[in-house]
């Protein structure tokens, strides 16, 4: 089978980790959000020399296998002692704590953050200082090309790496084949299906604002999760500042209008929440009755306890509870679903249906809709036994 069908079959399943596009030796390959469908990675094949090296690093085939949470070796709850990055921080800014710490210390001369550019794209780069940190907290929700700049890591001694779970399976990949050395730890954050596309929040944009973003309307600024508390209070904001005018949305507002409806297709396939497969997971802890933006921490190797033990910037205490009980059954259990795994599959395979038949163009329409019938879903799905 020749390389161009290889590609082809990738198809909507890709969920846009950029692996591909970065390993490239001849840089032909982009990745595209095609309508509400989800990201496509498109060849330019009479640049491409049938290296393979993009089959090589795709975690397409990996993405759907459930994870073993028994590698999580010990769990921590915890939040920053620093104001200035738990405020601007997701998940008690702990990530940022991690970045901060190893920065000063010298364990590290790089990390791979995300980043994003003037036209709303996201993009995993390289940041080379502690003061650069908090320009790139926060939770994005949106797909990231986190390894697209992945060729400029060689450039470094020993660089950290933070990413979703599916970009945590790929770099595993890009680094066997780049064999790279100088990789010093992986840092995941959980994922409980973040693959809503640019295309839902700048259709938000229109629906709350009336109009579009306008011709030569430039992003400026993105910050989400800033604040004292966490995600689903009416303090929690997503803000974008242009060059125009500033947007702002409650977090349970932009999540009523692009859950689900704009999901990447690839993402229905994943299995994976905790990115058990790097040295440190993190993400909210939901099963804990707080107002505050706690975390919950799993260190999965000896490397991922060395680096929470040892941060002065963290506050944190042992958590005996197991992974799904304090985060993802945590969540569920907050909004009263007895039997999350039905209701979801339920709620993702309607909505699939309706993106392929293409019902429900207007947002006024989609919005109550989907209010209905995740109530209705919700009520059924605490009776299936």
């Amino acid at each position: 089978m020749t390389l161009t069908n290889n590609v082809g079959n990738v198809g909507f399943k890709c969920i846009g980790c950029g692996a591909c596009k970065g390993v490239c030796p001849k840089n032909c390959i982009d990745i595209v959000e095609i309508g509400r469908m989800g990201l496509k990675p498109i060849i330019d094949m009479s640049g491409c020399i049938n290296c393979n090296l993009c089959l090589d690093v795709c975690p397409v085939n990996d993405i759907n296998k459930r994870e073993n949470i028994s590698k999580s070796m010990k769990i921590y709850n915890g939040i920053s002692k620093n104001h200035e990055i738990y405020y601007n921080g997701a998940s008690g800014g702990i990530v940022s704590s991690i970045l901060i710490d190893m920065f000063e210390k010298n364990k590290i001369d790089a990390a791979i953050v995300a980043f994003y550019n003037e036209n709303f794209d996201f993009y995993g780069d390289i940041i080379t200082r502690k003061e650069d940190v908090l320009k790139h907290s926060g939770s994005f929700y949106l797909p990231v090309q986190q390894l697209a700049n992945i060729k400029k890591i060689k450039n470094y001694k020993s660089v950290a790496f933070v990413g979703l779970p599916c970009h945590i399976l790929a770099m595993n990949r890009v680094i066997k084949a780049m064999d790279l050395k100088n990789i010093y730890i992986k840092i995941a954050l959980f994922c409980c299906g973040c693959g809503r596309m640019k295309r839902g929040t700048l259709d938000l944009i229109k629906f709350k604002y009336g109009h579009s973003l306008r011709e030569n309307e430039k992003i400026l600024e993105y910050h989400s999760r800033r604040g004292e508390k966490r995600l689903f209070s009416q303090t929690s904001k997503i803000e974008i500042l242009t060059n125009f005018e500033k947007y702002e949305f409650l977090y349970p507002e932009f999540l009523d209008f692009v859950d689900y409806y704009y999901y990447s297709e690839g993402c229905y396939n994943c299995k994976r929440i905790y990115g058990i497969d790097a040295d440190v997971s993190v993400g909210d802890d939901w099963g804990k009755d707080t107002d505050t933006k706690l975390a919950i921490i799993s260190c999965n190797s000896e490397l991922g306890i060395d680096v929470i033990k040892d941060n002065p910037l963290l506050q944190i205490s042992d958590n005996p509870s197991s992974l799904i009980k304090s985060q993802l059954g945590g969540h569920f259990r907050k909004h009263k679903l007895k039997n999350h795994i039905i209701m979801d599959f339920i709620l993702i395979s309607f909505y699939r249906v309706m993106k392929l038949l293409g019902y429900l163009p207007f947002r006024f329409i989609s919005n109550r809709f989907r209010n209905i019938s995740l109530y209705i879903l919700r009520v059924l799905s605490t009776k299936i036994r």
